[in-house]
């Protein structure tokens, strides 16, 4: 964990230092954008790690009667567990994540002809944009980290911690949803697209957790989905009274409240679970 830390700090000023690095004069900045792919890997990398943390145990492979041995699985402390999902919020998913120099994202480009990249015509495939998409690349990753969070599969593990080890030891579904909140809506005014992109996410993951749920989401997952919708309505409209931020702000803070509306307020036929046996004949 301290060294994904490290990491993302390196990558961070690496990101800083993207400017004067590539500051030769008759110099395409093709390279520049490059550099700034390249700094991603281990910016995605990391993120990944830290998410094993969070749901995980760890797994010793010891063998019955050896010495020492301790058993199979060993909790992952809810303090390692929440320093992983601080790195996530801080270099992920929060309002302060992804704030890179305008003028950086204007020099990262693809140019139409690279003169000192030599290539036969018929090689020629641009790409659709010629910028770096920030958004698209934020909304990939936290994507990828948040559905993997709320697989079916992780929200069942973090539900069976409390069968295993005494209580406060680990992380807890309540936690994950908890912190995802505060990371997520934190700031509803939001003045950053990446962020408000993901809070419309995150808020379609929570209503179909409750108007869909894959049959092998825990029912503790679902009703704390709903318990956050709720929550979430209810900030949404003091946030709305504060009639604060511009034009765009405000639609994006009704548009929120729709989607918690219409999950709260929908009519919809709860199936039978798989699992639950038929009655007699």
């Amino acid at each position: 964990m301290g060294w994904c830390d490290a990491q993302f700090t390196v990558v961070d000023r690496l990101f800083q230092s993207l400017e004067p690095r590539f500051a030769t004069s008759r110099s395409t900045h093709d390279a520049q954008r490059q550099a700034f792919e390249f700094a991603l890997f281990p910016y995605t990398q990391c993120a990944s790690i830290a998410s094993h943390y969070l749901g995980g145990e760890f797994l010793a492979r010891a063998h019955i009667g050896d010495p020492g041995a301790s058993l199979p699985l060993d909790p992952v402390p809810v303090a390692k567990a929440r320093q992983a999902f601080a790195l996530l919020d801080r270099y992920v998913f929060s309002e302060r994540a992804w704030h890179l120099s305008p003028r950086l994202l204007r020099q990262m480009v693809y140019t139409e002809w690279v003169t000192d990249f030599p290539q036969a015509p018929w090689q020629y495939a641009p790409p659709v944009r010629h910028d770096e998409p920030l958004t698209a690349i934020a909304a990939t990753l936290q994507g990828r980290l948040l559905g993997q969070l709320f697989a079916p599969v992780v929200l069942q593990r973090l539900d069976d911690l409390s069968l295993k080890y005494a209580p406060g030891a680990t992380m807890t579904l309540t936690d994950l949803f908890a912190w995802t909140h505060r990371s997520v809506f934190g700031d509803l005014a939001s003045s950053s697209e990446v962020h408000r992109n993901l809070q419309q996410w995150y808020a379609r993951v929570l209503a179909r957790l409750v108007l869909a749920p894959d049959p092998a989401t825990p029912y503790d997952a679902q009703s704390l989905a709903r318990a956050e919708l709720v929550t979430l309505r209810a900030e949404l409209v003091r946030a709305e009274a504060a009639r604060s931020g511009d034009a765009l702000v405000r639609a994006h803070l009704a548009a929120l409240r729709n989607v918690a509306d219409q999950a709260l307020n929908a009519r919809t036929v709860l199936p039978v679970s798989p699992s639950t046996p038929a009655p007699a004949s």
